[in-house]
């Protein structure tokens, strides 16, 4: 029976590159990822120590957070949506991900507002204004909204 080859999820860092430990010899390497974007992920690699395995590269600028909060979102544009209840199920410094509960007629280039609260110590309130960019049944991907200042408390937040 052969071994089943690890998959380690990474990110890019700011300088365009990720950083990774093998799983075998906990020896830490970088790749800048330019030559890699038109690799199929995940990407095989061969440690020094010889020891193959998977990355799986998240080509997303920023690290999205997976959790699971409830909030409210609401039209902005077009204004003939209703309010609706939303589970936030990820989040990262440049956009949210949230399922609807109900049937909706959300689309992609809607502006909406969300509502909720962070599960810190504070149970911060956040407002943000978002634009969709995906609509995949009742699960919708958005960007916060350029006019959106970016609040401390979040990036606090996704630190944790």
């Amino acid at each position: 029976m052969t071994e089943a080859v690890p998959t380690i999820k990474v990110f890019i860092n700011e300088e365009n590159c990720i950083n990774f430990v093998c799983p075998a010899c906990m020896k830490p390497a970088s790749i800048g990822v330019d030559s890699l974007k038109k690799k199929a992920n995940p990407i095989k690699v061969r440690c020094r120590c010889q020891k193959i395995f998977n990355l799986d590269i998240d080509f997303r600028h920023f690290y999205r957070k997976e959790i699971n909060l409830s909030g409210t979102c609401r039209s902005i544009q077009p204004h003939n949506l209703r309010e609706e209840d939303i589970l936030i199920v990820n989040i990262s410094k440049e956009g949210i991900g949230f399922r609807v509960f109900t049937g909706h007629n959300i689309k992609v280039g809607n502006r909406l507002e969300l509502k909720f609260k962070l599960d810190d110590k504070k149970r911060t309130p956040l407002r943000k204004e978002v634009e969709v960019k995906n609509v995949d049944a009742d699960f919708i991907g958005c960007l916060f909204a350029d006019n959106q200042q970016f609040e401390q408390a979040l990036g606090y937040y996704l630190q944790r």
